[in-house]
């Protein structure tokens, strides 16, 4: 009997044996394939508060301060960033801005070196973008946003400045999506184009306007933007942003977890991190306790280490940026900067990929697993490495794993079976299969003889 892999996180707290999720996974045309590991790069001065490219260099602000770090990992500061709270970066062909959230904002750029904005009519702010060498400031107090004038960095008039009005709401994000602004509220979006009036370059866009309101951590992704975002209802979600339109792309299972166990303010805290893999374009939403890797029309949890109680944690990279032909990332923990890479560890430590899912048959019917077998990778690394069998039969509480080797290198026709019987189950039987071995681990499929 052929059970079916799961494709991403599903089912509901209240009926655990109906729950389903991947941990460092992701499915792909019927096949689980693991997600992305981090090899060591260079070491930052502090937690990685934001991360970009600029002029085909990596920068991040780490700590207390910009730097930059070559492809070889060879670091060079570049000045002293105010506070602890995360950055915003936008940037036009002459220069870098550097916003820290509800701060001071900062412009860089290796002939003018990194300058804080000293102009009285800057605001300490929470966003920024380019348009048209502009640049669009959220102010903290959910004001009207303003802007600088066209490639000068060192003026903002005091009459550059204009406001979402649908509803109203605070302003807390603007975003250039083929250049239109699009300005985020607490509970709603409304579309700026710019056009030649040196007066008044900002007009809104007419029925562009949406209610769906702005939380947290917009990310570009395919031709649009993500978001995580507020309804009409009220209720908290993840959207893609549309023509006209938010639609939601959480399931009811992302949804709950949003609602039920986080905070508005820890919602308002929430990261993304956009990065490419084997060519599936991924959005990674960084909460406190959880990492939600969304890949086209379905999620997974991603997670760095082991936990040995099965409590889920987040993954460790906070911010990344694509660079030198590879994806460079920062920690939200440590100083460590890292890459991407098609490895099993991150930074040398052990990382845990995991399937759940369940067999279920008609009410008060038994059954009897005689054997089991993993189709999965084998034979392809210098260690055997192992994986695990967990059983439940409440869809709450597992065994300890039964461990079966891997296969060591050139053993590529070896099968994970595991045999002598698993037991007798009323109806269900939940199952999580496990390893933390340095291995190559993708899965194409799971069989039980019953």
């Amino acid at each position: 009997m052929k059970v079916p892999l799961p494709t991403g996180i599903t089912g509901d707290n209240d009926i655990p044996k109906r729950k389903e999720y991947l941990v460092n996974l992701y499915s792909t045309e019927d096949t689980l394939i693991q997600t992305p590991g981090i090899s060591g790069l260079s070491t930052g001065d502090g937690i990685c508060r934001g991360a970009v490219t600029f002029q085909n260099e990596y920068y991040q602000v780490s700590g207390s301060n910009l730097i930059r770090i070559s492809s070889s990992g060879i670091k060079t500061v570049i000045g002293a960033i105010a506070g602890t709270a995360d950055v915003v970066f936008a940037q036009s062909f002459i220069a870098l801005c550097i916003v820290v959230k509800g701060g001071a904002g900062y412009f860089y750029s290796p002939s003018i070196g990194l300058v804080q904005i000293t102009d009285p009519d800057y605001f300490p702010s929470v966003d920024v973008d380019s348009i048209n060498a502009r640049f669009v400031f959220v102010p903290a107090d959910g004001g009207p946003l303003f802007y600088t004038d066209v490639n000068n960095l060192t003026d903002i008039p005091s009459l550059n400045f204009f406001d979402a009005e649908l509803l109203p709401d605070d302003n807390k994000a603007v975003i250039n999506l083929r250049n239109d602004l699009y300005v985020g509220g607490t509970d709603s979006f409304e579309v700026f184009r710019n056009q030649a009036d040196v007066d008044t370059p900002f007009i809104r866009v007419n029925g562009a306007a949406i209610e769906t309101g702005y939380v947290a951590a917009k990310a570009r992704y395919k031709d649009t933007f993500l978001f995580l975002g507020r309804d009409r209802d009220g209720s908290f979600g993840f959207f893609a942003m549309s023509s006209g339109d938010a639609p939601q792309i959480s399931n009811s299972a992302i949804a709950e977890l949003l609602n039920e166990e986080y905070t508005e303010a820890e919602l308002n805290l929430c990261t993304s991190q956009r990065f490419t893999w084997k060519g599936v374009d991924m959005v990674c939403f960084r909460l406190a306790r959880h990492s939600l890797l969304y890949f086209g029309n379905d999620w997974t949890y991603m997670q760095s280490g082991i936990d040995p109680d099965d409590t889920l944690q987040p993954w460790s990279v906070n911010h990344l940026s694509f660079a030198y032909g590879k994806y460079l990332v920062g920690g939200a923990d440590n100083n460590s900067i890292g890459i991407l890479a098609n490895i099993n560890t991150e930074y040398g430590e052990k990382i845990e990929r995991q399937i759940n899912t369940f067999v279920k048959a008609d009410r008060n019917a038994y059954f009897e697993i005689d054997s089991a077998m993993l189709d999965v990778t084998a034979g392809t690394n210098f260690t055997e490495g192992t994986v695990g069998l967990c059983g439940s039969k409440d869809g709450l509480n597992y065994g300890e794993p039964w461990w079966q080797p891997l296969g060591a290198q050139g053993r590529t026709e070896q099968q994970v079976r595991w045999t002598g019987g698993l037991g007798v189950f009323e109806s269900f039987l939940g199952l999580k299969i496990r390893t933390t071995a340095d291995v190559l681990f993708s899965v194409d499929g799971f069989l039980i003889n019953v």
